[in-house]
């Protein structure tokens, strides 16, 4: 299983977690402040995705995701 999210936001994101970084994660910028973030779970189970820009979430954060 494979996750990948398309986001847009204002500002560029500062941080990406998932489930309090216990998960590689890979964010990439696409351009007009579209983020593609991608990772890839271990376990079958909810994970957690936290965006941030300046210690504050961005619209939509956390964000779950199911595998």
């Amino acid at each position: 299983m494979f996750f990948t999210f398309l986001l847009s936001v204002i500002s560029v994101l500062s941080f990406v977690s998932v489930n309090n970084g216990q998960v590689p994660t890979s964010a990439q910028a696409q351009g007009n402040h579209t983020y593609a973030i991608s990772f890839v779970p271990k376990e079958a189970k909810p994970h957690i995705v936290e965006l941030k820009f300046n210690a504050e979430n961005v619209p939509g954060s956390p964000l779950n995701a199911s595998s």
